[in-house]
């Protein structure tokens, strides 16, 4: 199996771009998680603060339902203290629903005889009279008319705990929304009821009867970062606007009834988190106190909305992450290809030294002060080294040339001289024949050896030729 060739470019390259692209990822993840960490509390808090600003607007209008309720038990207090005139507290009435367009009524109702003492006289003695002669008088709006007539149902209960549970606690009441047919037409409607006491005792009552369908345009309109969405609760947990508008006066879901209850039991904006993934939600509940009673708006927006700027930033850091990382690869590339062109033409120049005929002369370029550079010049140095050797080498060799010439005409003459000594010497002839079969191996030895220094004059010469 044959392994993966990484040159010492491709090394340079992938180290360039782990480091680079590892280094820029670690920083994209903790910029980007820290962004989605500091929008999510930002886009929280914006729909936090968005709830809180329009529940006091909503606090705003219930309040001022309540100030004129407030002031008319006060008129009313004083009127009674000076002997009680139902003239004029009709005026004050009247005066109160004609200066405000946004009431539907305005009304007082009064214990027997707590206000002039007169009821008697008043049996039956017109509209705003029943058989008891109580001052009971409503003035309501009907079209573009104000009209009066006497309040109904007051001692019943159920439908008369608009009256009878105030004269009960003594306190302040923001009634539950309820349906009332005014010109024909069912109008869901709340009543601010404010005690009148007298002596310790409640000796009659003061309400402002308003639309909620005024609350409707308000809630409706309240969209956080465009997708939001709210709805306006009841103390009782009815829902009074927003949402599905055929539901209004309905008991509102338990889940956002409990919020709005947690919300008013602290006294501050609670938030909840539904649903998971693409779908999860915040819901954000804002307490809305009006005297005794503490209605709420719940706002509801889609968590990816909130972080729509976060995840955005997001994608952007990861295209230039990416740009990045290509970016260092190219300069990598540039800056590797400088780096190992130089050895590059070394490894060529040194192959074809040992893969040619050993041409010596060929020298690596030096054009760079750098450590490629100080390669190349110990390479030309090596290389003029081992020519100089080489020459050194051819001239030794024709030194052993002559050197075996001059051995083989002493052997030669040697030979010459035993052949005569042989002639003359018939009684050393053993002898004789031992002297000349050491000197024919003599000679022989020589031959060979003339061959072989021979064979290397030649190639020392070739080798000095190419040197």
């Amino acid at each position: 199996m044959r392994l993966l060739r990484l040159t010492i470019k491709l090394r340079m390259i992938i180290c360039v771009v782990l480091i680079t692209g590892l280094s820029l990822l670690a920083v994209a993840y903790y910029i980007t998680h820290k962004n989605m960490s500091e929008a999510r509390e930002t886009g929280l808090d914006y729909a936090e603060q968005t709830a809180e600003t329009s529940a006091a607007e909503v606090q705003s209008q219930l309040l001022s339902a309540l100030r004129s309720s407030r002031d008319l038990a006060s008129e009313f207090n004083v009127l009674v203290a000076a002997g009680g005139d139902r003239k004029i507290a009709n005026a004050e009435l009247k005066a109160v629903l004609t200066n405000n367009s946004d009431y539907l009524g305005a009304w007082t109702l009064w214990e027997p005889n707590a206000f002039d003492g007169m009821d008697r006289k008043y049996r039956n003695a017109g509209v705003q009279n029943d058989a008891t002669g109580r001052f009971i008088p409503w003035w309501f709006r009907n079209g573009d008319a104000i009209e009066t007539k006497a309040c109904s149902s007051y001692t019943v209960a159920g439908d008369g705990d608009y009256y009878i549970s105030v004269v009960e606690s003594g306190e302040e009441k923001l009634e539950e929304p309820y349906g009332y047919d005014i010109g024909g037409e069912s109008v869901l409607m709340s009543s601010m009821v404010v005690p009148i006491v007298r002596s310790g005792k409640v000796a009659g009552v003061t309400g402002i009867d308003m639309s909620l369908d005024s609350f409707s345009s308000l809630v409706s309109g309240i969209k956080p970062f465009g997708t939001g969405s709210a709805v306006l609760l009841s103390a009782g947990g009815l829902l009074v606007a927003g949402g599905d508008s055929s539901q209004a006066g309905q008991a509102a879901d338990s889940a956002v009834v409990t919020l709005a209850g947690t919300a008013a039991t602290s006294g501050s904006p609670e938030r909840r988190v539904i649903g998971s993934g693409d779908d999860e939600q915040v819901q954000i509940a804002a307490p809305i106190v009006v005297g005794n009673d503490t209605w709420s708006l719940v706002v509801t927006v889609p968590t990816a909305t909130i972080l729509a700027s976060a995840i955005s930033a997001q994608h952007t850091s990861m295209w230039i992450t990416l740009g990045a990382v290509v970016l260092a690869a190219l300069i990598a590339l540039a800056v590797a290809r400088s780096m190992v062109k130089p050895i590059e033409s070394l490894s060529g120049r040194m192959a074809e030294i040992a893969d040619g005929d050993g041409d010596l002369t060929q020298r690596a370029e030096v054009v760079r002060d750098d450590e490629a550079g100080q390669l190349a010049g110990a390479f030309n140095r090596f290389v003029e080294k081992v020519a100089g050797t080489v020459r050194g080498i051819a001239g030794s060799a024709t030194e052993v040339q002559a050197a075996a010439d001059r051995l083989a005409e002493s052997t030669d003459r040697l030979n010459g001289d035993a052949a005569q000594v042989s002639d003359k010497s018939g009684t050393a002839a053993e002898a004789t024949q031992t002297v000349n079969y050491s000197v024919q191996s003599v000679a022989a030895g020589a031959e060979e050896m003339n061959a072989a220094i021979g064979e290397i004059a030649s190639s020392a010469a070739q080798a000095a030729q190419v040197a």
